[in-house]
């Protein structure tokens, strides 16, 4: 005690992803105050909000520093900043690098915040708030799957109150393999609502038949379990068959669940076999028309 004041020391404590310093400790009429100044690593806080399954490996501490203060409740002004960060996430062709990370939290939630990062010639900006939704604009953004599937993505998407919403348009699309439903199920912990455009056709091949596609696509959530619904036209293509390539006129289809193979396809390809033209018509299920 000094002149009726409870006086506290400045405290550290340091542990394996970082260390925190508590300063400017005072107790006054009732209240608690003081100061923080924090190094936090950042794959301990992705542990901490389950969100490690997403991420392959990730480099980078975030700086923590602010004021709190109780009295009968907790109240506190934090901001956290970060300008080395840089991470693996599923489905993102190649490491993701933070350039700036900027937060600022309160008991209300995230009062602002903004992140710019990039991969190779890709970008990507967060910026908004708990209050207003935060907006994620990707500029050339590079999707896929190692080995399965490729694709470059520009546009908008708004998270706000759990909901993952907007319109992405998608180029430079390949398809390397289609054992597009091996494997888990994706799922993701908020419910996803996205339009996909795609800006041009891209090309299937196999040893047997080729097909130039245009989809039009919707990424949702059922069950917080990633589906992909739409439909799609076939704009031109071939099939071997019997030694004799055919050529296809038309094709259609609708699509249940890309991601497993779901759908129906109904296409018509023609060939001349001699003085007469042979018309064959290919429909049923996606995996096996």
């Amino acid at each position: 005690f000094r002149e009726g004041k409870i006086l506290v020391s400045d405290m550290k404590f340091s542990y394996a992803d970082g260390w925190i310093d508590i300063s400017s400790v005072e107790v006054l009429n009732g209240t608690l105050k003081a100061s923080i100044d924090s190094e936090v690593g950042l794959k301990g806080i992705l542990n901490r909000f389950g969100l490690m399954k997403y991420v392959s490996s990730v480099r980078g501490k975030l700086k923590v520093k602010g004021d709190v203060e109780y009295t009968n409740n907790l109240d506190y002004r934090i901001s956290i900043f970060s300008k080395n960060l840089s991470l693996r996430l599923s489905y993102v062709l190649g490491r993701l690098s933070f350039g700036t990370v900027h937060v600022k939290i309160s008991p209300q939630g995230v009062e602002s915040l903004f992140a710019e990062g990039n991969v190779g010639d890709g970008n990507l900006v967060i910026t908004g708030s708990k209050k207003k939704g935060f907006l994620i604009s990707f500029i050339d953004f590079p999707f896929g799957r190692s080995g399965l599937w490729k694709a470059s993505v520009t546009g908008n998407l708004l998270l706000r109150e759990k909901i993952l919403s907007g319109e992405l348009n998608v180029s430079k699309a390949k398809l390397i393999s289609l054992k597009v439903g091996k494997g888990e199920k994706l799922t993701f912990p908020v419910s996803v609502d996205i339009s996909l455009n795609f800006i041009e056709p891209f090309v299937i091949n196999t040893d047997i038949w080729s097909m130039e596609i245009l989809p039009r696509l919707r990424l949702k959530t059922k069950g917080k379990k990633i589906v992909i619904p739409g439909s799609y036209y076939i704009s031109s293509g071939w099939i071997n068959y019997m030694g004799k390539k055919f050529d296809v006129s038309y094709g259609s289809g609708t699509i249940e669940d890309l991601s497993e193979l779901k759908g129906k396809i109904n296409l018509i390809a023609s060939a001349r076999v001699s003085d007469y033209y042979v018309y064959m018509n290919v429909r049923g299920k996606m995996s096996s028309p």
